[in-house]
């Protein structure tokens, strides 16, 4: 049954409105009903039914005695009702900063650190009279910091530009704010405002008629920050309108999962940086639509959604776009092909990315997929945000350069060994330059290493009696090195015991006390002195070693514990 005063949108003093934000307990919450309920005694009470932000919060879903008041619109079950007193309906913008920024009385007597000791250490307050003069000037403010006051609404015009109208950065993060109509009254009374953070608040709809691109309020704004606000993309193109001069756009965290737009879109060609991270994005082809052929974008944050690759549609002839990005983060994606890297190496202006946690590297070592990633990658500068040094990327291009020399290798054996079972022939020279051909358009950088490097001098003989033959690794332990030579087969299990009979950690030990020691591997393109960076775990006792790709020249650092 419904409840007929459910929507109920009472403006009596001191009761909030239906949709407003409030604050209970440390809490944050949208209220959803005010007015009585059938069956409680005494008659006439009135009660504020709310939607929680935290779900635990809540013990139904706007039901009392069977009768229905609300709807909780996120999440079931995120419903209470509280009394009146109980919610806390925030306060003004001005009363925020007079209470952050305002003259305060301090009492010097009662001013006083605790020592080592926890002895009590009077401090007198140096140029106390000069901040107090500063802060009580708020016109000369021009960075407010505001987050959790408890801000629900926003003075009136022309109290704000009159008392902070000097602010060109305004954080209002996780307060009560939710009305549009607000955001723009502040806006137009701050027009230096560069930098405005709105996020963790739960903001109304917007719609078409509250924006009037002729007024642009935002004239001025460079960087905006919508995380968590339920923003949806409709009503970001809708703001874009007003956003003459944007250029950064952070969405974390609204659900967005499908853009719209073309070449005719004349918004964001300011944009330099995107973040679209944790909004469940699985189609990259949406993406790519409304995004690629922006003029200044530099920066694309899409992290910890659910994106399969980065392609070119294979419907569109305008290629890949995206021509002025630097920076591409893809953590935390479901990207399981290396074919996403030959086309970010397709990217003009690519010298950054982010690709960690991906289903492509499961169970590599991160040295082993750093060479990987960087070799498919020319100008690529900084990898997981660690610097591509002169060595790493000489032997990424190299040993990308052999992988597509075994790859053809093993192509054309394959080939040989098809024709002797079928018509007892071995492969003519046009096959195998057929097979190459098809194989090295695959690599776009395979000419490019080919003219730096040469062709590499390997056979399919050669890589078959690498794996069988010894590497000399050096131990190297607190008390010295020893350098050994190993078979690629050695389990981490033999070699610790190796380990700990050449450094005679089993000497003089009983079992229940018996020591134990970790293994790190260092590539020997990579100096010692890396180890504490590049430095890989060598885990997993019944792993063989040629797992971690352990090479002639490496170094195996043992720490005992």
């Amino acid at each position: 049954m419904e409840s007929s005063s459910s929507n109920n949108n009472n403006n009596s003093t001191g009761l909030p409105k239906v949709g407003s934000r409030f604050e209970s307990d440390g809490s944050y919450g949208t209220v959803k009903f005010v007015g009585t309920l059938q069956g409680f005694k005494p008659e006439g009470t009135v009660w504020v039914g709310v939607e929680w932000d935290d779900i635990k919060r809540g013990k139904h879903d706007g039901v009392y005695q069977g009768i229905k008041y609300f709807e909780c619109e996120k999440k079931p079950n995120a419903g209470s009702f509280l009394k009146p007193e109980k919610v806390s309906q925030g306060v003004s913008l001005l009363a925020a900063v007079e209470e952050k920024y305002g003259d305060k009385k301090y009492d010097e007597e009662n001013m006083y650190v605790l020592s080592v000791r926890e002895q009590v250490v009077p401090v007198q307050f140096v140029g106390k009279q000069s901040a107090f003069d500063w802060y009580s000037n708020l016109s000369k403010l021009s960075i407010l910091g505001l987050p959790g006051m408890k801000i629900s609404h926003i003075n009136p015009a022309p109290s704000i530009s009159s008392c902070i109208t000097n602010v060109t950065e305004l954080d209002l993060s996780s307060n009560l704010l939710f009305l549009w109509h607000d955001i723009f009254n502040l806006a137009n009374q701050l027009p230096r405002l560069k930098l405005l953070n709105l996020s963790f608040n739960k903001l109304s709809r917007l719609s078409q008629e509250m924006v009037h691109p002729e007024k642009t309020p935002f004239s001025q704004l460079r960087i905006l920050v919508l995380n968590n606000t339920q923003i949806t993309w409709g009503e970001v193109e809708i703001l874009n309108k007003i956003l003459p001069v944007i250029e950064e756009l952070h969405l974390v965290k609204n659900g967005i999962q499908r853009f719209e737009g073309d070449e005719n879109n004349t918004t964001l060609q300011t944009l330099r940086l995107l973040n679209l991270e944790t909004n469940g994005i699985d189609d990259w082809v949406s993406v790519w639509k409304r995004f690629h052929y922006l003029p200044n974008l530099e920066s694309l944050i899409l992290n910890d959604n659910n994106l399969k690759g980065i392609f070119v549609p294979p419907s569109d002839n305008s290629g890949l776009g995206f021509s002025s990005l630097q920076s591409i983060s893809l953590n935390h994606n479901q990207i399981s092909s290396l074919e996403t890297l030959s086309v970010l190496n397709k990217l003009p202006k690519i010298q950054s990315l982010r690709i960690s946690n991906n289903p492509a590297f499961a169970g590599m070592r991160t040295y082993a997929s750093r060479l990987l990633i960087a070799g498919r990658i020319a100008s690529l500068k900084v990898l997981n945000g660690s610097d591509v040094s002169k060595k790493e990327r000489e032997e990424a291009d190299q040993q990308y350069l052999r992988d597509i020399h075994i790859e053809v290798l093993r192509a054309t054996s394959n080939n040989d060994t098809n024709n002797n079972n079928n018509a007892g022939a071995s492969s003519s020279d046009s096959e195998i330059t057929q097979i190459t051909q098809q194989i090295t358009s695959q690599h776009s950088r395979y000419a490019e290493l080919v003219e730096k490097y040469g062709v590499p001098e390997i056979t399919l003989q050669s890589i078959s009696q690498s794996t069988s033959e010894y590497v000399m690794v050096t131990l190297c332990h607190e008390t010295g090195e020893v350098r050994k030579k190993v078979p690629p087969s050695l389990t981490i299990a033999s070699l610790k015991h190796l380990v700990m009979r050449t450094f005679d950690l089993l000497e003089n030990t009983e079992p229940t006390t018996k020591k134990e020691v970790s293994l790190l591997y260092l590539d020997p393109s990579l100096k010692k002195q890396d180890a504490m960076i590049y430095a890989e775990p060598l885990e997993g006792d019944s792993e063989q070693i040629s797992y971690f790709g352990i090479k002639d020249g490496g170094l195996i650092i043992v720490k005992s514990e």
